[in-house]
């Protein structure tokens, strides 16, 4: 515990990860949908489509959350190896500029590598809240999982239950009435389909509501 502590205050504090422009704020301290970064010093066309998406700042505010828990778990051995990849994958990620499509798919396909690498995802029970403030709770039934989807808006309410059944290729596929879907494990989080259609027996929220597919972040 003391070096993962010492370890967290280094990367907090190093003028080193700061110059490399590395995420070092914790997602746990800002709203849902908040960026890493103070978009008051924005510059590049990278950081400036983050600023304006709701649910790019919500990615990138999970990958900062991400990228210190994967160099915790690395520990002083592993530590350097997942520093000099993640700054590889933002030189990768600026090429995309100001294209939202581009961006999402960078991060979506870095909170990946970073789970594989570092066996951060904990297993699907748990709660999950997506950009928008929908919430997805899985609990552990036996072998199998219940799930919940939850959500309100001024103009919407969003309510589903079903049942999941995970498999080994980091997977669950959560039946609804006549629909299943598949969720993906990803980093410590989830990804539901971008396309996934509602209403739908998996959710029925009404025109006003946000989409329920995309990327949820773990709670807890």
């Amino acid at each position: 515990m003391a070096t993962c502590a010492k370890a967290a205050k280094a990367g907090l504090l190093s003028a080193g990860l700061l110059a490399a422009g590395l995420p070092v704020l914790l997602a746990a301290d800002r709203p849902a949908a908040a960026q890493s970064f103070d978009c008051g010093k924005a510059r590049t066309a990278t950081e400036k489509a983050i600023c304006d998406s709701p649910p790019l700042g919500f990615l990138d505010s999970d990958m900062a959350r991400t990228y210190e828990e994967a160099r915790h778990r690395a520990g002083p051995a592993g530590e350097r190896h997942v520093l000099d990849s993640q700054r590889a994958w933002l030189k990768s990620r600026d090429r995309c500029g100001g294209k939202a499509d581009c961006l999402i798919g960078s991060y979506r396909a870095r909170l990946r590598q970073i789970g594989q690498m570092e066996k951060i995802f904990p297993g699907w029970g748990g709660k999950y809240e997506t950009w928008s403030g929908l919430d997805i709770t899985i609990t552990p039934r036996g072998a199998d999982y219940h799930v919940q989807l939850d959500g309100a808006g001024a103009t919407y309410t969003c309510g589903s239950q079903g049942s999941g059944k995970a498999d080994s290729a980091g997977t669950l596929d959560v039946t609804v009435g006549a629909t299943t879907v598949t969720f993906a494990a990803m980093g410590s989080g989830i990804l539901l389909p971008d396309d996934l259609d509602q209403p739908s027996d998996f959710a029925a929220c009404g025109a006003q509501a946000p989409g329920v597919g995309g990327y949820y972040r773990r709670l807890e």
